[in-house]
């Protein structure tokens, strides 16, 4: 695993159940919830920005990442550690 990669699962693994969290408050359908993570990661960029990852738009980038990932884990619980588990056997 490249450290860039390692770095991104460590901060994905950090901010996914403050994410899942924030999510789940508002109680989106499974419908709500997929058509959320098919937008841009301005739903949860602030959480991007907040761990001031490289790279311009980055906060974006990493929130519509994280999006992506808490929305799967609400629709399908156990999916976000899949999901990780993945970018662990990234070379």
């Amino acid at each position: 695993m490249t450290a860039d990669l390692g770095a991104l699962r460590i901060h994905l693994e950090a901010l996914l159940p403050l994410a899942v969290a924030e999510l789940r408050q508002h109680d989106h359908t499974p419908e709500q919830l997929v058509a959320m993570a098919a937008r841009s990661g301005k739903e949860l960029g602030h959480l991007g920005d907040a761990v001031q990852w490289p790279g311009r738009h980055s906060g974006e980038a990493l929130g519509a990442l994280l999006t992506g990932i808490a929305v799967a884990e609400l629709v399908t619980p156990g999916t976000a550690r899949q999901m990780l588990a993945i970018l662990g056997r990234g070379h």
